[in-house]
């Protein structure tokens, strides 16, 4: 996946290729998981062979969350089942983490991190605007 947020020119170098392996689709074991579960939404946990392209925008406003506040949505400690903390933890809302970040990125973040989603953007391009708009 290509996911750029600039001006000008580098703004239409935003395409969507997916983040999952290219030619792997549906070849995913009953059961299996894949990916890093910290990046990894409920609903991808929950029926991952079938996961809708959305996951992968929340897996980007995940890794988005963790460049700035140096956390992952959600805290993992060291003795708790990862899988069961994404199955029953909520993300924690990112100004909890860094009180700084500007009301409206947070909203867009919170929101696409939601579960389900308040404000999930349907592709790439337009969470890609959607971040233009508020920074």
């Amino acid at each position: 996946m290509t996911f750029v947020v600039g001006t000008g020119d580098e703004a239409d170098k935003t395409q969507e290729h997916g983040v999952r392996p290219g030619g792997l689709v549906g070849q995913t074991r009953s059961g299996a998981i894949g990916g890093s579960v910290a990046f990894m939404p409920r609903c991808q946990l929950i029926d991952y062979k079938y996961a809708r392209p959305d996951v992968d925008l929340w897996a980007i406003m995940a890794c988005l969350y963790w460049m700035l506040t140096g956390g992952t949505p959600r805290d993992f400690p060291p003795t708790a089942d990862p899988v069961a903390i994404v199955l029953r933890e909520p993300p924690i809302p990112v100004r909890e983490r860094l009180p700084t970040i500007p009301q409206p990125l947070a909203e867009v973040i919170d929101g696409t991190l939601a579960e389900p989603a308040d404000t999930v953007p349907t592709s790439a391009s337009t969470l890609s605007w959607t971040l233009r708009k508020v920074l």
